[in-house]
């Protein structure tokens, strides 16, 4: 799933999923503590 993208449902932004974390569209980077939902 790492370096792949996926469109979240909640609020229709495409999340980035990377090695280091995630990004929000191209600005936000969250911590990979998070668990990435794909439905």
């Amino acid at each position: 799933m790492f370096g792949e993208s996926a469109q979240a449902s909640k609020d229709g932004s495409a999340y980035k999923i990377t090695g280091s974390g995630w990004q929000v569209g191209t600005s936000t980077t969250k911590p990979f503590e998070i668990t990435a939902t794909c439905s």
